[in-house]
């Protein structure tokens, strides 16, 4: 069982194989389980061009799909700077919700910026993520 700060619970390379090649396109990570307590953390982070964001994107609803399916979990945070939010497709703004800002907290080119915590409870993977999954699923085929 997996307490606070005891690691990684699962952690994948994200490929984009469509060209019949292999490039890494994001990395994403589930850490820092509290089964007794039903969370996790998630982490995303995408590599490489800016103009396969999508693909990396695509590779955290599907790993979504896997922590949902495979734990016990009940809700998943994820914290992000403000500056960062854009970056999230439309579709996966559905799953998020922010629970907490810090005002102010980071400071970057001459400006301060907040902080975000931001949730994806089980609830709303089971409303939105089929959706997501089969638009995923479609733009693979």
């Amino acid at each position: 069982r997996l307490g606070h700060d005891q690691g990684v619970l699962a952690q994948y390379l994200v490929v984009d194989t469509r060209d019949g090649g292999e490039e890494w396109v994001g990395l994403v990570a589930a850490f820092n389980a509290h089964f007794e307590h039903g969370f996790a953390y998630l982490g995303v982070a995408r590599l490489g061009e800016l103009d396969r964001s999508t693909r990396a994107l695509e590779g955290a609803v599907l790993f979504l799909d896997h922590l949902f399916t495979t734990w016990p979990l009940r809700t998943l945070y994820a914290e992000s700077p403000v500056w960062n939010l854009d970056q999230f497709s439309s579709g996966t703004r559905r799953l998020l919700r922010e629970v907490a800002r810090l005002p102010d907290h980071w400071y970057l080119d001459g400006r301060h910026w907040d902080h975000v915590i931001l949730s994806i409870t089980r609830e709303r993977w089971e409303e939105h993520g089929p959706g997501l999954l089969a638009v995923c699923q479609g733009e693979a085929s």
